[in-house]
């Protein structure tokens, strides 16, 4: 999955999604934050909108469920 064009989108949800990943109980934590965000545009990936399948294979290469985690391959990988 390529990252969002947008640098600034791609920041955003590489931080989330590295946040997400790193606190104890990730669906809670992401539930507060859709709660949170809801109609925020900037967080739109949350709820399925541009870049939300790239933020769904950030939390997994952020969670461990994929081997080489991030590298040179977005997701705070440096591309």
């Amino acid at each position: 999955m390529p990252p969002p064009r947008d640098s600034d989108l791609r920041t955003r949800i590489e931080k989330l999604s590295a946040y997400v990943s790193q606190s104890g109980s990730n669906v809670d934590m992401e539930a507060a934050l859709r709660e949170r965000q809801r109609g925020n545009p900037q967080f739109a990936f949350l709820f399925g909108g541009e870049g939300g399948a790239y933020y769904q294979e950030c939390l997994r290469k952020y969670s461990g469920a994929q081997p080489g985690c991030c590298v040179g391959n977005g997701c705070g990988g440096g591309g």
